[in-house]
């Protein structure tokens, strides 16, 4: 019976390599007769379950897993059969990590052999990218030539990264070979999380990809993320290579699916959820329009991510703005060509938009440094605490504020007027002041600013010089600050002592922002008055002076004006891991930029977030003003602050 059975399934696999598309899929969905279902389930019953080892029974309700144990569903014999890995697979495992997190899926055609190679000498280039806790996988199906299984079998011993399915390789089983590789993942490659699905015409950042995963909330695992095609209808021309008959799929419009070509991820966990729902469907000759069906049907949420969007057209591609996405598919043939010039370093550090992975290439360690000059010398670990955990009196924002240790009367400037108050629409904001030490009259202005925070207790003081060099080690120990102190705050404010703050207005952008997406607070946020293209300055004699040989970009990211910004603090404690690594250049809002462009956060443009203007009290009258920089005497600060509160006609308005 069991010999029976294993001749009705290859003889099934037989047909379904060679009927046509539209035929496999009306014959895959076709029950079998009660006789052959009972057979099944009484000889193959126990393989079937074998063949999921990766399920358990915990993972469900009983009432469920109790069907599991009943059921067995007609692709499970196709599964079965065509999922089977040649021997050689093994040697994959072998150059395999038991620590992969990453597996990149890369659907190929079995002839494709020079498309395999451009990927392993660019992209996918351990010499150029780093491969750490990542798999990569060439998906491939079977030749009914010999020579050329041959010719795939000679090249997997070579590269160990290729895994062969027991079907025929052909776009009709497209489908087929994306469900395999989640299959593969999940029985091979346990400690994988996160699955990257793509063709070999698909250029991967893969830098760019393992940020987006990094920062990806658990509550998204869930989540089908890329390139989204919403609305997109079935081709009915014959003559095109993408027709659906009427008879396969009878709609109007195909459901909302990411594409392929694009590529896209799951977690691991959907791809289990997915391979299980595939079980009892017919399978459709897309993969990704398949998933889609899925998807609708399971309410998966798909994700639009227009990083995922890249594409080259022609042979002049501009490498920068290709770069600066995640994903990038080649519609050109000299693909080898165009890849190699994404990988051309010199023009890389060109870019206004720069990949920080390339005008920072080397990282270096901080902390001996910072172990010295990040110790506090006067610090108050209590600020952000709730007395008696009172809801009211957590901290919702933390505002750090850069000032000049010798600058007392701009402090109690500040002190007096716009961080006078604390609770703004029954939220609360701390101000804290962060300072370096005195290098004139030192041991004088240290006592005075010790004397200063045992009054206020709004300080906190670092071992390091004062100095325009330095602002970027205070952004460094307001991030180590925030990290150790303020865990528990939604944002961090980081400003200069020369600013004006309308918190009424910063609190009532923040919560009316958080309510348009319907969370509590921003993740991953970062809004001020943004700063794009600005460019390093090579002349030493400038304040602003960066050595090439540290910073090889010719322009700096994206980052916000120094004079005030507003963090969430769930990136916090990474960008605080980032700065122990990261070399240290003299402008700290560029360092800033540096900092959460490495972890994949952009900043948000605000004009609220105001530069400079001459008549600054009519300025403060307008209700989009957040911050107004440039008071530098207190007494300028406490006049506006007067017209301010008392809201004042101001005549001559700008």
């Amino acid at each position: 019976m069991g010999s029976s059975f294993r001749t009705i399934a290859i003889g099934f696999l037989y047909l379904v390599s060679l009927l046509t598309i539209g035929v496999v899929v009306v014959f895959i969905s076709t029950s079998p007769s009660a006789t052959t279902r009972a057979m099944v389930k009484l000889r193959q019953l126990q393989n079937v379950r074998s063949f999921y080892n990766f399920r358990r029974e915990e993972e469900y309700d009983k009432e469920q897993w109790k069907d599991w144990k009943k059921d067995i569903y007609w692709n499970d014999l196709l599964f079965l059969e065509a999922f089977e890995t040649l021997d050689s697979n093994k040697l994959l495992q072998k150059r395999t990590t038991e620590s992969s997190k990453v597996a990149l899926c890369v659907l190929s055609p079995l002839l494709n052999f020079d498309m395999r190679d451009a990927a392993r000498k660019t992209w996918a280039n351990p010499s150029l990218v780093p491969m750490q806790n990542i798999t990569l996988l060439f998906i491939i199906g079977q030749s009914n030539s010999s020579e050329e299984n041959r010719k795939v079998l000679k090249e997997k011993e070579e590269f160990g990264d290729i895994i062969i399915g027991n079907f025929t390789d052909s776009k009709g089983n497209d489908t087929l070979k994306l469900l395999f590789s989640i299959y593969y993942v999940l029985t091979s490659l346990p400690s994988v999380e996160e699955i990257y699905f793509g063709f070999d015409s698909t250029y991967v950042h893969i830098q760019h990809l393992l940020k987006k995963f990094m920062f990806l909330e658990k509550k998204g695992i869930g989540q089908w993320r890329g390139f989204v095609m919403e609305g997109k209808k079935p081709e009915r021309d014959k003559a095109n290579p993408f027709y659906v008959s009427e008879v396969l799929f009878n709609e109007s419009v195909y459901p909302t699916f990411c594409t392929l070509h694009n590529g896209f991820t799951l977690s691991s966990s959907l791809g289990k959820q997915i391979l299980f729902m595939a079980r009892n469907e017919s399978l459709f000759v897309f993969p990704d329009i398949f998933i889609g069906m899925l998807a609708q049907k399971a309410k998966i949420k798909v994700i639009r991510d227009v990083s995922f969007g890249s594409q080259i057209h022609r042979p002049n591609l501009k490498l920068c703005e290709v770069r600066a996405s995640m994903t990038t598919f080649t519609f050109i043939g000299d693909t080898v060509k165009s890849w190699k010039t994404l990988t051309n370093l010199t023009e890389m550090r060109k870019c206004f938009v720069p990949d920080v992975d390339v005008v920072f290439p080397k990282m270096t360690d901080n902390r001996p440094y910072f172990k010295e000059v990040l110790q506090y010398l006067n610090n108050n670990e209590s600020i952000c605490s709730a007395p008696d955990n009172s809801h009211d009196e957590r901290t919702f924002i933390v505002a750090l504020i850069s000032s000049f240790v010798g600058n007392f009367e701009q402090r109690l400037a500040v002190r007096e007027t716009w961080a006078s108050k604390h609770l703004f629409y029954g939220r609360t904001v701390r101000h804290v002041f962060v300072l370096g030490k005195a290098t004139q009259h030192k041991n004088e202005t240290q006592a005075k600013v010790d004397a200063e925070f045992r009054k206020y207790g709004d300080i906190i003081q670092g071992n390091f010089d004062e100095s325009f060099q330095n602002l970027t080690l205070k952004v460094v120990l307001g991030l180590k600050w925030v990290t150790d102190f303020c865990p528990d705050a939604a944002y961090l404010y980081k400003g200069d002592e020369d600013m004006f703050v309308a918190w009424p207005r910063v609190l009532m952008f923040l919560l009316q922002t958080s309510d348009r997406i319907g969370s509590p607070v921003m993740k991953q946020f970062f809004v001020g008055s943004s700063m794009t293209g600005s460019p390093r300055i090579d002349h030493p004699k400038s304040r602003y002076y960066v050595n090439g040989s540290i910073y090889h970009g010719r322009f700096y990211p994206r980052y916000c004006s120094g004079g005030s910004y507003i963090l969430s603090t769930d990136i916090i404690p990474e960008l605080y891991k980032r700065s122990l690594v990261t070399p240290l250049i003299p402008i700290d809002d560029a360092y800033q930029g540096i900092l959460t462009e490495q972890i994949g956060v952009h900043p948000i443009h605000h004009k609220g977030f105001k530069v400079f203007f001459n008549k600054k009290e009519c300025i403060l009258q307008k209700a989009d003003t957040l911050t107004l920089h440039g008071f530098k005497e207190g007494s300028d600060l406490r006049k506006v602050w007067n017209r301010y509160i008392e809201k004042k006609e101001c005549l001559n308005d700008p």
